[in-house]
C-alpha cells in the first residue's frame, strides 16, 4: 500500500491532510480504530468503503462530511482493493473555533454524516478545499485561513440540516447493545462475564462480532475509553487523582500504563503541559 501526502499542514493546534492511496489494504485500515482528542473533519472524494462511528455503519460517497467529535471511536471499512482512495481529513482544537460557533460545533460533531450530497455542494466543499490546498498565504496564515473554512462549513451544515436529506447509516444491533451497556458502565467495575449476563449471548461470540465491526476486541474499546475520560476529567478537574477515581480502572499502575500507551505520555507529563 502506497500513500501520497497531496497537502499537509500540522501546527499545536491543527492536523490536516489530503491524502491518495492507490492500492488501500483492507487490513492496514479495517483494524485501526482509533479515536482522537480534536474534533475531526472527514472528506471523502473517491474510494470503496465504509465508516464505522461507534458502532454506526456508514456507506461512503464521494463527497461525504463527517463531523466526529473527541473521544468517539471510529474506523474504516475497505471493501475495494483496486479503487483509489482519497480523502481530506482536518483534526482541530475545538477553542481555536470563534466562540459563535461553540454551540454549532457541539450540535454538528456527534458523528453526523451529510450522505448522498447534492452536485452543488460537493462542487462548494470541493472548491473549498482547494481555496485552502492552494493558497499562498504561507505557515503563518494558514491556521486562520483553515479555521475560517471549517467555521464556513459548520455555518452552512446548520443552515441546510433541517432541509437535507441525510443518509441514515446501518447499525448492527448486537454491537449497538454492547456499545451502549460500556457507556452506561464505563466507569462501574464489570467484567466480560457480567456483559455476557447482561446481553444473553456468550462471551466469545460478543467479543469475535464486535471485532467484525469495530476493528479491535470488547475491552481494549473499553480501555482506550476509559483512558480518554480520564484525559478529560484530567483537563477539566486539573488534578490526576479525581481523574483516575472517576476512571473505572481499579489499580493506578494499570491505569499509568494505559494512558501513556494510548495518550503517548504519562497522566502527569498531560496535565503538567496544561497549566499555564
Amino acid at each position: 500500500m502506497q500513500s501520497q501526502q497531496l497537502f499537509t499542514f500540522r501546527n499545536d493546534g491543527i492536523y490536516y491532510h489530503h491524502t491518495l492511496t492507490d492500492k488501500p489494504i483492507k487490513n492496514d485500515f479495517s483494524f485501526l480504530s482509533h479515536a482522537h482528542n480534536q474534533i475531526e473533519f472527514y472528506y471523502f472524494i473517491t474510494g470503496a468503503a465504509q465508516f464505522v462511528i461507534e458502532g454506526s455503519i456508514h456507506l461512503l460517497v464521494p463527497g461525504t462530511l463527517l463531523i466526529i467529535d473527541r473521544n468517539i471511536v471510529h474506523n474504516l471499512l475497505i471493501y475495494d482493493e483496486d479503487a483509489p482512495y482519497e480523502r481530506i481529513a482536518v483534526l482541530i482544537d475545538p477553542q481555536l473555533f470563534p466562540a459563535g460557533f461553540d454551540e454549532i460545533s457541539r450540535d454538528l460533531r456527534t458523528g453526523y454524516i451529510y450522505g448522498q450530497p447534492s452536485a452543488s455542494r460537493r462542487e462548494w466543499l470541493a472548491r473549498s478545499f482547494s481555496v485552502v490546498e492552494h493558497s499562498q498565504v504561507g505557515d503563518a496564515g494558514m491556521p486562520a485561513l483553515i479555521i475560517s473554512l471549517l467555521s464556513m462549513i459548520l455555518a452552512e451544515f446548520s443552515r441546510s440540516r433541517a432541509s437535507s436529506v441525510s443518509q441514515e447509516p446501518k447499525g448492527d444491533e448486537l454491537v449497538l447493545s454492547i456499545i451502549r451497556f460500556i457507556n452506561e458502565h464505563l466507569t462501574d467495575d464489570w467484567d466480560l462475564n457480567d456483559l455476557q449476563n447482561a446481553l444473553f449471548r456468550d462471551k466469545a461470540y460478543l467479543n469475535r462480532r464486535f471485532r467484525q465491526i469495530m476493528g479491535c476486541s470488547i475491552w481494549k474499546y473499553v480501555t482506550r475509553k476509559r483512558v480518554f475520560n480520564a484525559q478529560q476529567q484530567i483537563i477539566f478537574s486539573k488534578s490526576i487523582s479525581y481523574a483516575f477515581s472517576h476512571s473505572g480502572f481499579n489499580d493506578y499502575s494499570s491505569f499509568y500504563r494505559s494512558y501513556k500507551a494510548y495518550i503517548g505520555i504519562s497522566p502527569t507529563e498531560d496535565l503538567r503541559r496544561r497549566i499555564p
